[in-house]
């Protein structure tokens, strides 16, 4: 009896399941046949661009509803026009999110009078990684270590005025005295690479140095470039026998603008 008895709520609970609807999802209800735009601050062929696409590719598996998901490019000013827009026109429905420059949410601190934006008031999803730049030259200019970089004068390309590029090479002038002349007007970091490879520019600050070894490796494997400085909070493992900005700084009080001006590495692709 007692078996028939199990039996019979076993079947009861198996025929309650399955006449029972899928309870409804109403976030997978709205993605579902939807596309979100990606708006990258950046232009492509870049670092970030690099990081945008497979995340374009696969991150629509996570939504509920599977939505496709466009990569749409901004990549002027430093991908400042990127971050004012998504504040301001961008649909504010989950339709719309953005592959913001490092930097973006610091410029508030910075005083930057072309932000609209409140980077207190996105809605911060995270970050794909953490980053080290490097300060890299062609073979055949004359800097040898990352001491040369503060002592003979260096012809070196922009990624752009708000950039790490920009930001961090005008700290090296204006704290540390380093003599670069700093070439503008090249968009993006694939156009700043050609421009060194053609040698209308001897070095380039600021370029991520995930980007330099996936992208560039045979530059690396073939001696056409040198490696001498790293910019980061904290050292990277690939580059142990390069020396950091902090190794070059004298005091406590640049020690600390350092800091600041680095801080952004943390959140390396938001």
């Amino acid at each position: 009896m007692a078996r028939r008895n199990l039996r019979f709520l076993l079947g009861l609970v198996g025929l309650v399941v399955a006449t029972t609807p899928a309870a409804a999802d109403p976030v997978a209800d709205f993605y579902r046949g939807q596309t979100i735009s990606l708006l990258v601050g950046a232009n492509t062929g870049g670092g970030y661009d690099a990081y945008a696409r497979p995340v374009s590719r696969h991150l629509g598996r996570f939504i509920p509803g599977e939505p496709s998901i466009v990569v749409r490019y901004m990549g002027s000013a430093g991908g400042l026009p990127a971050a004012n827009s998504l504040y301001t026109v961008g649909s504010k429905d989950g339709l719309t999110i953005g592959a913001l420059q490092r930097h973006t949410p610091f410029e508030v601190l910075r005083g930057n009078k072309s932000i609209v934006y409140d980077p207190f008031k996105f809605s911060w999803l995270g970050s794909l990684n953490s980053e080290v730049s490097v300060t890299m030259v062609w073979a055949n200019a004359p800097h040898r270590r990352a001491e040369d970089l503060l002592t003979t004068p260096l012809i070196m390309g922009s990624l752009g005025q708000e950039t790490d590029s920009e930001i961090e090479a005008n700290a090296m002038i204006r704290l540390m005295g380093a003599p670069m002349q700093i070439i503008r007007g090249y968009s993006g970091t694939a156009e700043n690479l050609l421009a060194l490879e053609k040698g209308e520019i001897q070095g380039l600050h600021g370029v991520s140095w995930s980007y330099v070894k996936t992208r560039k490796g045979d530059w690396l494997r073939d001696g056409k470039i040198r490696i001498l400085l790293q910019t980061g909070l904290e050292p990277h493992p690939d580059l142990k026998s390069i020396p950091t900005i902090y190794d070059l700084v004298k005091s406590d009080d640049i020690r600390q603008i350092w800091d600041l001006i680095l801080a952004p590495k943390v959140m390396s692709r938001p």
